[in-house]
């Protein structure tokens, strides 16, 4: 994720993450629920299975960019101790 571009990544960085996640979450649950109280039709089963290729795709859209981040990331040795 975008925490893996910061070589160090700060407590700030986790907090702002996380609540990135359950504001995204939150937002996407009143959607639905906003939905299917106005337009209870648009709630097909076309819909979701769009939804969820949606989401499928950009789903491993980033685990491709995760993946190839963790391969060309530089290994940086420690200097030995002693």
């Amino acid at each position: 994720t975008l925490l893996l571009l910061s070589s160090a990544p700060s407590l700030l960085d986790f907090v702002l993450f996380f609540v990135g996640i359950v504001v995204g979450a939150a937002l996407w649950s009143l959607l639905i629920a906003w939905l299917a109280a106005r337009q209870p039709g648009a709630l097909s089963t076309g819909f979701f299975r769009t939804v969820n290729v949606v989401a499928g795709v950009a789903a491993a859209l980033l685990g491709v960019a995760v993946l190839w981040a963790t391969v060309t990331q530089p290994v940086v040795a420690s200097p030995p101790e002693g």
